[in-house]
């Protein structure tokens, strides 16, 4: 149990100097500059969005997080679902600083967990982009072909109606 606490505590102490930096969004059902304008203005009201550039080719916004400021994509998701929307796909660049990466290992960041799913292991130094694999955060398509695996299960650590607890995600690169 020590041993268990120690190394949280260091996974915790590394993410210190860790951050947000940017993310990208595709919203399902975008379709005109108004709809991506009520998009726009919801997602804006959240403290740790610092801009937002629309991309109506691609249904998608660009997002600048602000510095020290923690990062909630459940708070997005509820945005953007509040404005009649759902999420196809939510990317997020972290800039990391010597994070030890391995297939079910965990980042706290903010009081939030990500679960890595099917990744390389090694050390992760710098800027990488991984995206938000839970079933309200991509397709139902992708959902379905990545929720039969059991390590996303495991990742998740599903309840008895099978949904995820906030603030647990799972993710991948």
């Amino acid at each position: 149990m020590l041993r268990l606490l120690i190394l949280l505590l260091l996974i915790s102490c590394s993410t210190l100097k860790s951050q947000f930096v940017s993310g990208n969004v595709r919203v399902d059902g975008l379709t005109c500059s108004m709809c991506s304008k009520t998009v726009h203005k919801a997602l804006f009201e959240l403290a740790f969005i610092d801009s937002l550039t629309p991309d109506l080719q691609t249904a998608s916004f660009k997002i600048v997080f602000k510095k020290g400021v923690p990062v909630d994509p459940e708070a997005m998701l509820g945005k953007i679902t509040g404005a009649g929307f759902s999420i196809g796909e939510l990317k997020l660049d972290f800039k990391f600083s010597n994070f030890d990466a391995q297939s079910s290992v965990v980042l706290f960041k903010d009081n939030m967990q990500y679960h890595f799913f099917g990744i390389k292991e090694g050390t992760l130094d710098g800027e990488k982009s991984f995206k938000i694999m839970n079933k309200r955060f991509v397709s139902k398509k992708q959902y379905k072909a990545y929720s039969k695996d059991p390590k996303y299960k495991e990742g998740l650590m599903l309840d008895k109606e099978d949904k995820a607890s906030l603030n647990n995600f799972v993710v991948t690169f």
